[in-house]
């Protein structure tokens, strides 16, 4: 049977990496417009613009959802501790 340890800590912080991380995105230019120029007028600036523009969209449905994934590590993290303190006043008798 494999032992694995926990590191509240560790999950906190992952929380909080996932946050920055969606933080990050979502502070991303938007520039599909702006960029679409060097491809010249045609059909390829349009396809630029609608391809960023899909990004655009699945990046903010990315930043999201990681920051709902960071804000249930870091909940994870506070519960794991709190879990540990009440085991540990068992395990030492003292009273819950």
């Amino acid at each position: 049977m494999a032992i694995m340890h926990i590191s509240a800590d560790a999950v906190a912080a992952l929380g909080a990496e996932l946050g920055a991380l969606a933080g990050g995105l979502l502070a991303a230019p938007e520039a599909a417009a702006a960029d679409s120029w060097a491809l010249g007028h045609g059909e390829s600036a349009d396809e630029l613009v609608a391809l960023l523009g899909n990004w655009r969209h699945e990046r903010l449905r990315l930043a999201e959802r990681l920051d709902s994934l960071g804000q249930a590590a870091r909940s994870a993290g506070e519960a794991y501790v709190e879990v540990e303190s009440v085991q540990t006043r068992r395990m030492s008798g003292g009273v819950v």
